[in-house]
């Protein structure tokens, strides 16, 4: 068996440092601030919520976090234990909906590790507990014409398989969502790198 550097990640300790590293930090305040936009009455689940590394940044009343891995899930509640951290996948519409309701659901670099049909199973998750007016937002690394021949080859090492074009991104959101707003950066971390951020509705 070959050793794959990239399984070290899958250790909290070691995902944190490299996420320190790029600069997760300074990305999670301006994802925050242009586009989550929290308020003290939200009330937030995060789904492929990892070690929790998004919760100490967010303004909200209440914040559930879910994530497939238990070490993960472990290392959040190390950390934080005032909110829930649940050890769950998501495998259909009905996946979320004890958790109760929120105004805003955020999927944080998680979506390219689901196939076609595991997304689509979240987006309908991710409707069902929506309060009315609330928001689905994600964020993930894309592939575009106009990113850099070193943004592009970093992608492609990523542990996800399932990295995707913007349109397929999209065309898979609007199967749940009327409106699916799309925006790509190519400066949120510190190496060559390309995201897109959807927001939904």
């Amino acid at each position: 068996m070959n050793f794959d550097p990239r399984n070290l990640l899958s250790a909290p300790k070691i995902y944190q440092l490299f996420d320190n590293l790029i600069g997760g930090t300074n990305a999670r305040k301006r994802l925050i601030r242009e586009f989550l936009k929290t308020g003290v009455r939200d009330n937030i689940l995060d789904v492929g919520c990892g070690p929790g590394s998004m919760r100490k940044f967010l303004l909200c009343e209440t914040y559930c976090g879910i994530d497939i891995s238990s070490k993960y899930i472990s290392a959040a509640r190390q950390q934080n234990d005032r909110d829930r951290f649940i050890v769950r996948a998501v495998t259909d519409k009905t996946s979320l909906k004890d958790l109760g309701k929120f105004d805003l659901v955020i999927a944080i670099g998680f979506l390219h590790h689901l196939n076609d049909g595991e997304l689509i199973s979240l987006f309908a998750a991710a409707k069902e507990v929506l309060n009315p007016g609330g928001r689905v937002v994600t964020l993930d690394n894309v592939f575009v014409p106009e990113q850099s021949i070193m943004a592009r080859w970093i992608i492609s090492l990523d542990r996800g398989k399932h990295v995707r074009t913007k349109e397929a991104y999209a065309a898979l959101a609007r199967q749940q969502f009327q409106q699916v707003r799309t925006t790509i950066l190519h400066d949120l971390i510190r190496i060559p790198y390309t995201h897109i951020i959807m927001e939904c509705r």
